[in-house]
């Protein structure tokens, strides 16, 4: 499925499909949300929606009767149940289990549940696609998944911080709509997906998040190794992220690159490939890959020449280096 456009901040309540139900006696009413899954993620968007009047919280099923009391207490509204068949006719369902879990749990949800005509279920995860609740779709279920795009670590200070937060939606359109709508009303910022390239798209967020973290990891234990202390090396790697960070959204991604790569220094790359490799071949190995990227970002400097950027990227490739 193509997105239909890059990013939605208001979209209209769309009657039917939206947050908002129009019922058959004129009577517009809000509509029921059960929760399946009610973890970190699944509890903090519960009862961001619930303090705004987005949705009413249903029931909430979690592996225990008292996990399911626990999130209903922090979310502040809702029934705890302790089977699928505690909830009542499918309105609109967020799945917000383990990735693991959320077709097996879509599939129980089919056999036991009946669905009213515009139900909308919509999963959480970042890497899959809403391919993963078809058995719902079979039973007339309209599907999609929200992903927002912010780490729910601490679910407290992640409801204080939501606001301005991308979320990214993908499926039908009965389902975006209603997704769109919800999350808009909580202060965040919708950006439709294409379905088929779900996993690339969650492996930028790894790359943007999980994998900083891992590469200034690789920087302190470099920093430690040269007998810098722990805890003046993370002031370092600080001062030094932050500078980059600050560089790269005020100049742009290329401009900010600097380093041995940027100024062409091969025979410092490869020196330090391998000290790296005879320390830690996991980091020379990191050092290897991220380098190759840093060859294209360089070509588009114009600082070093092109046969001296390829003359690394050989080297990061393992080839052996020239004699002289």
């Amino acid at each position: 499925m193509e997105p239909r456009s890059a990013i939605t901040t208001n979209p209209p309540i769309q009657p039917e499909y939206g947050i908002l139900k129009l019922k058959d006696r004129g009577f517009i009413v809000t509509r029921r949300l059960d929760i399946v899954g009610a973890g970190k993620a699944g509890k903090t968007l519960a009862r961001l929606w619930a303090q705004a009047g987005v949705f009413e919280i249903g029931s909430v099923l979690n592996r225990s009767i008292e996990s399911s009391q626990a999130a209903v207490d922090f979310i502040g509204e809702g029934r705890p149940v302790e089977r699928i068949d505690g909830i009542g006719p499918l309105d609109v369902l967020m799945i917000s289990t383990s990735d693991r879990y959320i077709e097996e749990c879509a599939q129980s949800v089919a056999r036991e549940r009946k669905a009213s005509p515009d139900a909308v279920v919509f999963h959480c995860s970042g890497s899959l696609s809403s391919d993963n609740l078809r058995a719902l779709q079979q039973i007339g279920c309209h599907i999609g998944s929200v992903h927002p795009i912010k780490s729910f670590a601490e679910p407290t200070l992640a409801i204080e911080t939501f606001d301005g937060t991308f979320c990214a939606l993908e499926g039908d359109e009965p389902a975006i709509d209603c997704l769109q709508d919800a999350v808009a009303r909580i202060g965040g910022h919708s950006l439709e997906i294409d379905e088929a390239n779900k996993m690339i798209y969650h492996a930028g967020s790894v790359f943007a998040s999980n994998y900083l973290t891992a590469m200034i990891y690789a920087g302190v234990r470099c920093f430690e190794k040269s007998g810098i202390p722990y805890t003046q090396a993370m002031e370092v790697v600080q001062q030094i992220v932050t500078g980059t960070v600050g560089n790269i959204f005020k100049l742009g991604l290329v401009p900010a690159l600097t380093g041995p790569i940027s100024r062409g220094e091969r025979k410092i790359v490869q020196k330090q490939l391998e000290e790296l490799a005879q320390w830690r071949p996991e980091i020379s190995d990191v050092y290897r890959t991220a380098g190759v990227l840093a060859v294209d970002m360089a070509h588009a400097q114009n600082g070093a020449s092109d046969s001296e950027l390829e003359e690394i990227r050989q080297v990061l490739k393992g080839a052996s280096e020239s004699a002289g």
